[in-house]
């Protein structure tokens, strides 16, 4: 990062008046005032340029901050903060580059643990962008962030200015985990699940996904049902679950539509 001393008309005009405003006490005459004067010239030069390349490299931090934040917000709204900002911190990646890279990953709760570990922040930009990654990366790997993700993002990422990593991490060891929302299974998830209740044995080399569920269910509540008593070891005459005789024990025979089932 480069900084040049302002040269701006209304700079050149409040340094001179500077000047004169030392030079007020200096009583030294001829040439030895002379050399005063191009000496405190200098000396409020070296200042101005000096405070410019602080201001700079203030606006190069909140920058990267920037960067940073907003990647990890757009990881937040698709499930994958943790990669984020793992890819934040690794390379000079926009906000929209990193949406379309994280879109094509695995969510956090699917990912390798190698890929929600941070390394060590890529070298890349001026040196206070680099000295804010290392900051935001040593936040996050302190023990004091695990399971505070939330609480971590606000106190590193957000403000107008970065707290220092001691003040942060202090401060992340008070406050509580963040709540884990509970996953629920999408449909696809939940039709592999009711399909892998157990293998069909019915003898058909051919079932569609609802038929392998129906058969799995079917499989699952006979096998409920014997365990309870509910049904008998021996085949029924009828082929049938239950029996006549069974309706006859609880006298709903003919309450069934269709009366008698003999």
């Amino acid at each position: 990062m480069t900084v040049n001393l302002d040269r701006s008309p209304a700079a050149i005009e409040r340094r001179r008046a500077e000047v004169d405003r030392r030079m007020s006490s200096v009583s030294a005459t001829g040439e030895e005032r002379n050399d005063a004067r191009r000496r405190i010239t200098s000396e409020i030069e070296a200042e101005d340029l000096k405070a410019a390349e602080s201001a700079a490299a203030v606006d190069e931090a909140n920058t990267e901050r920037q960067r940073v934040a907003g990647i990890v917000r757009a990881g937040v709204d698709c499930g994958r903060p943790l990669q984020a900002l793992r890819l934040a911190l690794a390379g000079p990646v926009g906000v929209d580059q990193a949406k379309s890279i994280l879109s094509a990953l695995p969510l956090d709760t699917d990912a390798p643990e190698a890929a929600l570990t941070l390394s060590e922040p890529a070298a890349f930009g001026g040196k206070a962008a680099q000295a804010e990654r290392k900051r935001i990366g040593s936040i996050f790997a302190h023990p004091s962030a695990e399971g505070r993700f939330k609480s971590a993002s606000a106190l590193t990422l957000e403000g107008a200015e970065g707290i220092p990593v001691e003040a942060i991490t202090a401060m992340l060891s008070g406050l509580p985990v963040d709540l884990v929302a509970p996953k629920y299974p999408s449909l696809e998830e939940r039709d592999a699940e009711f399909a892998s209740f157990g293998a069909d044995d019915s003898g058909s080399t051919v079932m569609s996904k609802s038929e392998k569920i129906d058969a799995a269910w079917s499989r699952q509540i006979a096998a409920a049902n014997k365990m309870i008593g509910a049904v008998d070891d021996a085949p029924r005459p009828s082929g049938q679950v239950i029996s006549v005789e069974d309706d006859q024990n609880f006298g709903l025979a003919s309450q069934m539509p269709g009366g008698d089932r003999r």
